[in-house]
Formats: structure tokens, C-alpha cells, sequence
């Protein structure tokens, strides 16, 4: 476990050698607390993004490199303030491979169910990276799943991207995994930075997560998902479907022909109603069926609340006259 500190000072800078080859060649030999270190990263990221955003405003926006964002620092705030399993060389490749085959999905087009051959590569290599005593029964249903959420988020994020919702929803997702997985050496550190970066999406509406940055953050947390979870099998089916929303509203809009857009003010009723439903979901996901003792029950209880979910947004998409003030 992870304890967090109320120390706070400017340290950013004395991420030392050790923190780095945690990140790039090996792990840390003992356990850091998460301090204002794993704090600054999180804020520099979200003030790098935001200045480029703004920068950029007249090309792209919101600029879709939020996930990329995400990924980038959570993997610096494991390095410097992970237990003795903090990434490797191959885990930021495998974060690399999978950010690139998510893009490469969405610059040539292909069909949404073809999307996530592109990241399977990607997402395996993290997943394999990490120190894993179950692999046959964790790493290979960890990656189909993974690269299918990778290919839905994606989509979902460039559906809602006149909100910026994107990043703030997923955040919500990440916290979700935190209180479900029974060690949180990994995650912890990758919510405190993801939660500043997802400000700069809703309500400052400047930065989305993107194709490629969808690709590499849920590939970071599926290998964190997978590590932090082996202990209790149920906690990663639990985390992976805390993704919630993001993976269902591809499939709904698919299955209301001439949906209508999503507003591009994130305080429409509809954006807040979709958010609300996150909230509900990731609660059921992570409190519920991440919780228990068997496989088989929690998988029953997220296929259940997801297919309600799916029944909740269907109705939004098609029922959307009825909701009054939105834009």
C-alpha cells in the first residue's frame, strides 16, 4: 500500500536517477511514499498541456492529447512513487505500441470492431512487463479486453469532443479502479496526476484524451489494473469495467441511427445526465462486483450493469427532445 503524505514542497526537480530507471530500466529497490513529488507531476503535466492547448487553440481544440498526457505522468509518478514493481523498458514500449496502434485505428478509418488488433500488441507487451504470478489466467483476458476499451474510448472521446468530457469522466474511472483493486502501490499515484490533467478537458474544455492518448492510457491502467488486482481476480473485472460510459457510448449511438451529437457545453443537461450515469456505474463496477470473492459473480454483475447502462444511454440518445435547455 501507499501512504500520502501532506508534504508538499517544490519537488518536481529531484526526481533522481533512481525514480528514472524505475521508469525506463528497472524497478525501485523499496517502497516511496506518494509526496508533493507525484503532486507537481500531475500539476506540470495538466500547466504543459494546458499552455499547448492554448498555444494550438487555432489548429486543434480541444487538442487531443490529454490521454497521452495521463499516460506520460502516471508513468513518472509509479517510477517515483511506486512499490519495488515500477515499470521497465518494456512497459513504456508496450505504452508506445498501444498509443500508436490506437491512432493508426482512427487515421485509417477502419470499423470499430477491427480497432483493437492494432492495440493487442501493444497492450500485451505492458501487461506481459509486469510481475504477474497468475499469467495464464490474467494477462491474455486483461488484453483482449483492455484493447477493445482502448478502441471504445477512443471513439467515445471524439464523439463528446466538443465537451472535453472525455478526461473527466475517465478520471472518474481511475478512481474506481483505486477502491477496488487490493493494492494500490500503482494506481494511487496514476489518479493523483490524472485527476489535475482531467481539469484541463471539462470545465476548461481544452484538451480531450484522443485516439493515440486513449491507446496509451488504458494500456497503463490495465497492466496497473492487472498487478494491483491478481490477489483477488474479481478486482480486475471490476476495474476494467469502472471504464463505464466511455465503452457503452459507442455501442449506443450505434444502436440509434441518427443520433444526435452531443452538446458541446459540459453543463447540458445531457452532458450531466451522461455524467451521472458514470458515477453510478463506476459505483456498481468498483464497490460491487470488484468486491467479491468469485469470478463468475462478478462478471455476472458487470455484463448486468452494463447492459442497463447500455439500456440508459440508448433511451438519452433517442429521447433527447425531451430534455429541456440543451445546446
Amino acid at each position: 500500500m501507499v501512504a500520502i503524505t501532506t508534504e508538499m514542497t517544490p519537488a518536481f526537480a529531484s526526481v533522481g536517477p533512481s525514480a528514472l530507471a524505475a521508469l525506463v530500466g528497472g524497478p525501485l529497490e523499496a517502497p516511496v511514499d506518494i509526496s508533493g513529488e507525484v503532486g507537481w507531476v500531475g500539476l506540470a503535466a495538466a500547466a504543459v498541456l494546458a499552455v499547448t492547448a492554448l498555444v494550438l487553440r487555432r489548429l486543434r481544440r480541444p487538442l487531443p492529447a490529454a490521454g497521452l498526457a495521463m499516460a506520460a505522468a502516471g508513468m513518472v509518478a509509479v517510477a517515483i512513487a511506486d512499490t519495488d514493481e515500477a515499470g521497465g523498458t518494456l512497459h513504456v514500449l508496450g505504452i508506445a505500441a498501444a498509443a500508436a496502434g490506437a491512432w493508426a485505428g482512427r487515421v485509417l478509418r477502419l470499423p470499430l470492431v477491427l480497432r483493437p488488433v492494432l492495440v493487442v500488441p501493444g497492450i500485451a507487451v505492458t501487461v506481459e512487463a509486469m510481475h504477474l504470478a497468475d499469467r495464464s489466467t490474467v494477462v491474455w483476458p486483461t488484453v483482449i479486453v483492455a484493447s477493445v476499451l482502448a478502441a471504445l474510448v477512443a471513439d467515445a472521446d471524439e464523439s463528446l469532443a466538443g465537451s472535453a468530457v472525455g478526461p473527466p469522466l475517465l478520471a472518474v474511472s481511475i478512481f474506481g479502479m483505486y477502491v477496488t483493486i487490493p493494492e494500490t502501490g500503482q494506481i494511487l499515484p496514476v489518479l493523483v496526476v490524472a485527476v489535475p490533467i482531467a481539469l484541463v478537458g471539462a470545465p476548461l474544455c481544452l484538451a480531450r484524451l484522443g485516439a493515440a492518448g486513449s491507446g496509451a492510457i488504458i494500456a497503463l491502467l490495465a497492466a496497473v489494473v492487472a498487478e494491483g488486482g491478481q490477489a483477488r481476480a474479481a478486482s480486475i473485472v471490476g476495474g476494467l469495467a469502472a471504464v463505464g460510459v466511455l465503452a457503452l457510448e459507442p455501442v449506443a449511438r450505434r444502436l440509434v441511427p441518427g443520433a444526435p451529437a452531443w452538446p458541446a457545453d459540459w453543463r447540458s443537461p445531457r452532458i450531466l445526465a451522461l455524467a451521472a450515469l458514470q458515477v453510478v456505474i463506476v459505483l456498481v463496477m468498483s464497490r460491487v462486483a470488484g468486491l467479491r470473492d468469485d469470478l463468475e459473480g462478478a462478471t455476472v454483475i458487470a455484463v448486468v450493469t452494463g447492459v442497463l447502462g447500455l439500456a440508459a444511454l440508448v433511451v438519452m440518445l433517442r429521447d433527447v427532445e425531451r430534455v429541456p435547455g440543451d445546446g
